[in-house]
């Protein structure tokens, strides 16, 4: 080494020390927040809709299975999955449904949820058009009254 030279040291601001990374905990909060979404979501199904269930002493609790909701609302109005059904084919258009379902091999059930203050004629209609559509398995909702 010449005489004049000198050794530069460098020193790091880092310290070697162990690191918390938080990039991978992160994408696990956010994946856990998505399952939650989703879960919330499809178990609330029938709340979304707005009804007021009529409250039951006799019946179970329903299964878990695959189902299309047919829901009757306080002015009449019908709503499968979501989405509005013209009361004159209400029997076709869940048969189809139901078709639909059993052609990607998921046996559906039918529930249907009538809102406290629907018409009762309503009703009467829905299940009628049903049945003379061919759907014979069919659920009604309530929820467990209070009293016991």
């Amino acid at each position: 080494m010449p005489s004049g030279a000198r050794i530069r040291l460098k020193r790091s601001s880092e310290s070697s020390g162990p690191r918390l990374e938080l990039t991978p905990l992160i994408d696990v909060i956010f994946l856990i927040l998505t399952f939650f979404l989703f879960s919330v979501t499809v178990m609330v199904r029938a709340d979304v809709l707005g009804l007021d269930l009529p409250s039951t002493r006799s019946g179970a609790p329903a299964e878990r299975t695959r189902a299309l909701v047919l829901a009757v609302a306080a002015d009449g109005s019908l709503r499968l999955d979501g989405e509005a059904v013209d009361p004159d084919a209400v029997g076709e258009t869940v048969r189809r449904a139901i078709a639909a379902a059993e052609a990607e091999d998921v046996r559906p059930v039918l529930r249907v949820a009538v809102d406290e203050r629907a018409p009762s004629g309503v009703l009467i209609g829905v299940v009628d058009a049903l049945k003379g559509s061919g759907v014979e398995r069919m659920q009604i909702l309530g929820r467990p009254s209070d009293e016991d």
